[in-house]
């Protein structure tokens, strides 16, 4: 369906008016909805999903079920120097380039396009931008990846594009999608830019900590509903991705990781001023 809607002219004029129509407005009512339950077998069938270190149900909803929590919360790597990856999902890494701009899919993102104009762009050049997309079938909680502080939430509207990888080739998904950033103030990697990006049918973006000191492993936030990515933005210098992960990657490629893994080092840990 997305290869229709993304792939060909026809299908692209259809997903526009059915977007206009607030075709995922309606879909978030039904999978908020008791009558969406009959659809969770199939889910965790289809995607293969282990439930056992899951909470138990009964689930009320589609909706209930898809934020489901962990039984014994999330497990993470507590060395203060090594970088944790915030959910689970598959990770991609892209250099920002002088002009403050990285380049997804054949799409080109400045900074300030994801941050709704912010000035805080050109703090960013020469730095790593890392993309975290999440499938449906993933963990969809994501928690802070360091001991700081957390500055004030920015919501931004917009529309509900799919952010899988054929979707990300025909549109800018990052800057037309509606997303939320945020400043995250930590103790070994300096300011780190946040950016929650939703997908087609997420009915929101749950941010439930601002203006406020964080530890690492904490609980930051969820998506709502569906698969969605979450962007982090690094400054020059600090971070490296261990030798591992970037043995895999590629500009076309993703490495699966997940919520609470080691995926990198800080270069020069920094304390928050």
């Amino acid at each position: 369906m997305m290869r229709f809607f993304y792939g060909t002219a026809p299908g692209r004029l259809l997903f526009k008016a059915l977007l206009g129509a607030g075709l995922p407005k309606w879909i978030a009512l039904y999978l908020r909805s008791p009558f969406s339950r009959g659809m969770i077998p199939g889910f965790i069938k289809k995607h293969g999903i282990d439930m056992s270190g899951y909470e138990e149900g009964p689930y009320k909803s589609f909706a209930q079920f898809f934020i489901r929590q962990k039984k014994n919360g999330v497990q993470f790597d507590s060395e203060p120097s090594r970088l944790i990856s915030p959910c689970d999902g598959w990770l991609s890494a892209y250099p920002i380039r002088q002009n403050a701009s990285f380049e997804i899919k054949g799409s080109n993102y400045r900074v300030a396009d994801l941050v709704g104009g912010a000035d805080i762009a050109d703090e960013y050049q020469d730095g790593l931008c890392l993309v975290f997309r999440l499938t449906p079938s993933d963990y969809h909680r994501y928690v802070f990846i360091d001991d700081g502080r957390v500055d004030v939430n920015h919501f931004i509207e917009g529309k509900l594009h799919c952010v899988q990888p054929i979707a990300l080739a025909a549109v800018p998904v990052f800057r037309l999608n509606r997303r939320c950033w945020t400043v995250l103030e930590t103790e070994n990697f300096g300011p780190v830019v946040q950016i929650e990006v939703g997908a087609v049918a997420v009915g929101g973006i749950v941010n439930d900590v601002e203006k406020s000191a964080v530890q690492r492993g904490r609980e930051m936030g969820r998506f709502e509903l569906c698969g969605s990515t979450i962007v982090q933005l690094f400054k020059k210098d600090a971070v490296a991705l261990l030798p591992r992960i970037t043995a895999e990657l590629t500009p076309d490629t993703e490495v699966q990781v997940k919520v609470g893994e080691w995926i990198g080092l800080a270069q020069s840990p920094k304390t928050p001023q």
